[in-house]
């Protein structure tokens, strides 16, 4: 029930996250797990971000790219005792090459009762079973929104740890130029940049919630407007101001549906979003994570 389709046509060109770190996963996630290219780089790998960074996304692009591997996803909280834990194992093997996403395992750390320590048990034992027969293609994936939650017992078992970073500049250009293009929204170079410089801190899920809200703007244009007027040789009607040349009172619904004309989205619906929008990472999750991240950095260096 766990099985990732093998339909997807995401690949890791489609997804916003710098040149490195792109590298990264390919090295440790497509290359070395199932070629024989560079076996001494085979190991799980850690994928952590804050949320909204695009983990699970990222999950059907590396999908996308391994047409030949059985792929896997589920995260902690669908697994109810440890025997989905020996299934999820036994399948990987049976099927491999075999890549397993494993989200919020973070969660493997905090057990609170037997059946919690049941499983985080027998995750491990699954984990030293894959050392023991040497079970090299079958690459689990581990994904957390908080790395620092992870109990050293986990960790140790996630040799590669990729983070998943918040969007530089030129990712959150080209993450509002991706979303604005599905809209059909043009914008000019000199916009999408300010754009891209205003959204410092944002994840790429907070620029999709700025794109939408944006995109209704022309919806709640037509919904308060007051006057409408005749536009395209007069068979449409459009939200206009009241003293606009034939403006004539009337709103939304003594309007036909066919004979109605939305705004179009403009720049101003897209500043006027934005300046309603904040980062939904907050500055006490940033100093954890930049903890997390000084103490990996001491710990490798």
């Amino acid at each position: 029930e766990f099985l990732m389709s093998k339909e997807s046509n995401v690949t890791l060109d489609d997804v916003n996250l710098p040149k490195s770190t792109v590298d990264k996963i390919r090295k440790h996630m497509i290359t070395a797990p199932f070629t024989s290219e560079s076996i001494e780089s085979v190991g799980h790998v850690l994928l952590f971000g804050a949320p909204g960074t695009g983990k699970t996304f990222l999950s059907s692009a590396i999908a996308g790219e391994l047409k030949s591997a059985t792929c896997f996803s589920l995260s902690y909280y669908e697994i109810k005792n440890e025997s989905i834990v020996r299934e999820l194992f036994s399948q990987a093997e049976q099927r491999k090459p075999t890549l397993v996403f494993l989200d919020d395992i973070e969660v493997f750390s905090n057990s609170k009762d037997d059946v919690e320590n049941r499983i985080t048990s027998e995750f491990l034992r699954q984990l030293e079973r894959l050392k023991v027969t040497n079970g090299s293609d079958v690459l689990v994936v581990g994904m957390t929104n908080k790395p620092w939650k992870l109990d050293p017992s986990i960790l140790q078992w996630f040799q590669h740890r990729i983070e998943i970073p918040l969007p530089d500049e030129d990712n959150r250009c080209e993450i509002f130029k991706t979303e604005l293009d599905h809209a059909k929204v043009s914008l000019s170079e000199e916009q999408l940049l300010e754009l891209g410089r205003k959204t410092s801190g944002f994840t790429g899920s907070d620029i999709v919630i700025v794109v939408r809200d944006a995109l209704m703007e022309p919806i709640r244009t037509v919904q308060k407007a007051t006057h409408y007027m005749k536009v395209q040789e007069n068979t449409k009607w459009t939200p206009c101001l009241p003293d606009a040349p034939g403006a004539v009172e009337m709103t939304w619904t003594d309007v036909q549906a066919d004979e109605l004309l939305e705004p179009t989205v403009t720049f101003a619906d897209l500043r006027k979003s934005l300046s309603n929008c904040r980062p939904s990472v907050d500055v006490d999750y940033l100093k954890l994570y930049a903890q997390f991240l000084q103490k990996a950095s001491n710990a490798s260096a």
